[in-house]
């Protein structure tokens, strides 16, 4: 996936990117350039997964390189990267005094949305508690309500951190009909798991990350193929690719 053939579509580029949390590097040199698809971020615990989304969500500053969403560049045109881009972290990080209504609205008036979050209420079970605050809220409440303010304005990218973490079986249900709606309208979606069996059934590439350095990037295919390993199980790449995930079977 190459930067010409989608730079009118959904796309995610990374140049050289370092990320350091106070004075510890976290992330290094990482390079991408995905187009339209769901990318799934691989690794195991402590590998920068988190880190990694939520600096393309503009939370955290890189200490060197650059990050371009749908052709913004998310330091020099952040509003505009920013309303490209929908992100839910894998703890629910909101104003426990608000209600779902109030920070959906608010969201969509940022972004300039003309599709209503109101529709993604029912299916996710929210239809009650719209104006609830978020405290009175169950974990796996708040983390739908995380949801609906992040699909606010149909984004172009999604960001999804541990997407199945406090959801029953009816969010993830409608969480997979979303991805897969994502994928049809040629749209992004990046999925950091350590569930490699999801992330499996759902992603079209991949990113191995070690200890916050780039093992690998690409399709199945392009894996398989430098890893010499056809018809390998992304389960089996990951033992290939990442020592410290490797290191839990022996």
């Amino acid at each position: 996936m190459n930067e010409s053939s989608h730079q009118n579509q959904a796309s995610l580029r990374l140049d050289g990117l370092h990320v350091s949390l106070g004075i510890y590097p976290i992330l290094h040199d990482i390079h991408l350039d995905c187009g339209p698809g769901v990318l799934g971020v691989c690794g195991v615990n402590g590998s920068g997964k988190s880190t990694l989304l939520r600096t393309l969500a503009g939370i955290h500053e890189p200490t060197q390189g650059s990050i371009s969403v749908c052709g913004h560049d998310l330091a020099h045109e952040p509003v505009e990267a920013k309303r490209q881009l929908g992100y839910v972290p894998e703890h629910a990080e909101l104003y426990p005094y608000l209600s779902c209504r109030e920070i959906c609205d608010t969201v969509s008036v940022l972004r300039g949305a003309q599709v209503h979050w109101e529709q993604h209420l029912k299916p996710l079970g929210l239809s009650e508690q719209s104006d609830a605050r978020l405290s009175t809220l169950s974990a796996g409440q708040q983390r739908k309500v995380t949801m609906v303010a992040a699909l606010c304005g149909e984004p172009a990218v999604l960001l999804l951190d541990e997407p199945t973490k406090a959801l029953d079986q009816q969010a993830r249900g409608y969480l997979d009909k979303l991805i897969e709606e994502w994928m049809e309208k040629e749209r992004l979606v990046v999925i950091a798991s350590h569930l490699f069996s999801y992330l499996e059934e759902r992603c079209t590439h991949y990113l191995f990350l070690q200890d916050g350095r780039q093992v690998a990037f690409g399709s199945v295919t392009k894996l398989q193929q430098e890893a010499k390993l056809p018809d390998s199980s992304l389960q089996t790449l990951a033992q290939s690719y990442l020592p410290a995930y490797a290191s839990s079977f022996s």
